[in-house]
Parts: C-alpha cells; structure tokens; sequence
C-alpha cells in the first residue's frame, strides 16, 4: 500500500476496471462511446495515481525542509531514515532462517534440486531425448 494511496483512489480504480471489462465485452472496440468510456476512465485513474504521488512527494519535501531549516536534526534525520534508509529493505527472515549462512545453504539445496549439470551423464534425459528422436524420425518417414 502506498502512503498517497486513498478512498478516492480506490473509487477511479474501480471504475477503471469496470469500464476495461465492459470494454472487453463489447469486442474491444477502437472507436465509439465505449472505447471513450473506457479510455477516459484509465485516464483519470492514471492523472489520479500521478497527482497524488507528486503531492506526496513534495509535502515530504516540505517537511524535511522544515525540520533542517529549524535545525531540528533529530526530527530531520528521523524523517530522512524512514524514506532512503536501506536498513529495512532486507528481510528479516527466509523460509524461518535468520543467519546468513542457513539461508545460503538453504539456497544451495533448492538450487541444486531444481537444476543439473548438463554436462553429466544423465540417463533419464538421454533416454528422453532417444524416444523424442524416434518418433521425429519415424514421423518423417
């Protein structure tokens, strides 16, 4: 969810998506009320999301420069943090592993399930492609 996001937003959405599968039902027409109806709604929807993420922006903006401009430095670097801090990006946990290592290994395993060296000897995969060739060939004949 974003932190711009509201009620108003929700309601364009919807009647985007309503005027996209009324739109999809009519045959996805290219001209006409229909395709206006259609156009205008994911117009305004789109014009909405951006407005509202600018407007988000610059009353961030406003803030920080407030708070540096007071030189209140703790509320400054506070509200810095919760926007271009990275400490929160990474997840706190994988599957239920919390150290680097187990996540590493788990990784590895899940890895090494789901893969193979194409350059073994593998001989379900030859068998497989043996049968493939057989009936290619003997489709061609």
């Amino acid at each position: 969810m974003k932190s711009f996001w509201s009620a108003e937003l929700d309601e364009l959405k919807q009647a985007s998506i309503n005027a996209h599968n009324l739109w999809v039902l009519c045959d996805r027409p290219r001209q006409g009320i229909i395709n206006k109806m259609h156009l205008d709604a994911k117009y305004k929807y789109k014009l909405a999301i951006k407005h509202a993420s600018m407007d988000d922006s610059l009353e961030f903006d406003d803030e920080l420069s407030n708070h540096f401009l007071r030189k209140d430095l703790t509320k400054f670097w506070r509200q810095w943090n919760t926007r271009f801090s990275m400490r929160n990006a990474r997840p706190t946990n994988v599957n239920g592993y919390y150290k680097y290592e187990d996540i590493a290994e788990l990784l590895c395993t899940k890895f090494s399930t789901n893969c193979f060296n194409s350059y073994a000897d593998n001989t379900c995969l030859i068998d497989c492609l043996s049968k493939l060739e057989d009936v290619v060939h003997a489709e061609g004949d």
